[in-house]
C-alpha cells in the first residue's frame, strides 16, 4: 500500500488493483493510472475538501466511482443540479453517504466495504476496510475546541467528537488520517491526542494543517509518548509517497 500527499486533506491510497483518492480540492493527479479502478470519497461540501474540477482531472480514467457525503448533493453547478453535473459528465457511478452508514462495493473479487461516522462539523467520516486493510480518513470529524468560543460550545464539541470516536473502539486501523491544525492554537493536538489514547492504529497521518507543517513535529514533541504507540507519517511535499504495510 502507497499513500501520496495531494494537498491539505487530500491523499491518494494506492493498492495493487485500485485507487483511493481522498478530499480532493486541488493538486497534481498524474500519478494515477488510466487503468486502474479509482474511488473518489469526499467527506463534505466544503471548498478544501471537494472540488467538482476533479471530473475534468480524471477524465482518462477508465472507471470512477464517487463515494460523496450526501451534503455535496445540494450543490448546483453554474445552476446546474450536480446530480445532473456528474451525469452529463460521464460520471454515472455516484453513491451518497450520510451519517452511519455503510456501503458495499465490488472490485472484482474483492469487497471495499465504507462505513461512515458523522463529522463535528459537515458532512461525514469514513472508514474503509479492503483487502485486509482497515483505512479511516476522518474528513472534519475533529475535537473543535476553539479558544473565545463559549462553554456550551465547546462542551458539546468534545462530547460529540468523543461519541464519535468511540465507535471505533475495538477497530483495528492500519492508517488513520486525522486532522492537526494549528489554528487551534494550544488545543490543537486534543483531537489526534485522544485517537492515539483510545484508538489501535499502526499509522497516523496528520492532515489539515493549514500548510504549517511546522505543527506536526511540534506534536511529536509535545506527545512523545504517544508518539511511541504509533507510527507517524509526516507528508509535507505535495506529490510525495511513502510505502507502509510492507514490514
Amino acid at each position: 500500500m502507497e499513500i501520496t500527499y495531494v494537498a491539505h486533506s487530500s491523499f491518494i491510497v494506492s493498492f495493487e488493483d485500485c485507487n483511493l483518492l481522498f478530499d480532493y480540492y486541488k493538486g497534481d493527479l498524474t500519478s494515477l493510472e488510466a487503468n486502474k479502478p479509482l474511488y473518489i470519497f469526499s467527506s463534505h461540501a466544503h471548498w478544501d475538501h471537494f472540488n467538482v474540477d476533479i471530473v475534468k482531472k480524471i477524465k482518462g480514467i477508465k472507471e470512477v466511482t464517487f463515494i460523496l457525503s450526501s451534503d455535496i448533493k445540494e450543490m448546483q453547478i453554474e445552476g446546474e443540479e450536480i446530480t445532473q453535473y456528474l451525469q452529463r459528465n460521464g460520471m454515472n457511478c455516484v453513491y451518497w453517504l450520510g451519517e452511519d452508514e455503510k456501503l458495499y462495493l465490488k472490485n472484482k473479487d474483492k469487497q471495499l466495504c465504507i462505513t461512515t461516522l458523522k463529522s463535528t462539523d459537515e458532512g461525514v467520516a469514513f472508514v474503509i476496510e479492503y483487502d485486509s486493510h482497515t483505512i479511516f480518513h476522518s474528513g472534519d470529524l475533529h475535537w473543535w475546541s476553539w479558544i473565545g468560543e463559549t462553554n456550551e460550545y465547546n462542551k458539546k464539541m468534545e462530547d460529540d467528537f468523543k461519541g464519535e470516536i468511540r465507535k471505533l473502539i475495538g477497530t483495528s486501523i492500519d492508517v488513520a488520517f486525522l486532522v492537526l491544525d494549528p489554528r487551534l492554537e494550544s488545543r490543537y493536538d486534543w483531537g489526534m491526542k485522544y485517537c492515539i489514547e483510545q484508538l489501535s492504529m499502526k499509522y497516523v497521518v496528520p492532515m489539515h494543517c493549514q500548510e504549517k507543517y511546522s505543527i506536526i513535529q511540534q506534536y511529536k514533541e509535545d506527545n512523545k509518548e504517544d508518539c511511541k504507540k504509533i507510527m507517524l507519517l509526516d507528508f509535507t511535499t505535495m506529490g510525495e509517497s511513502k510505502s507502509v504495510g510492507n514490514d
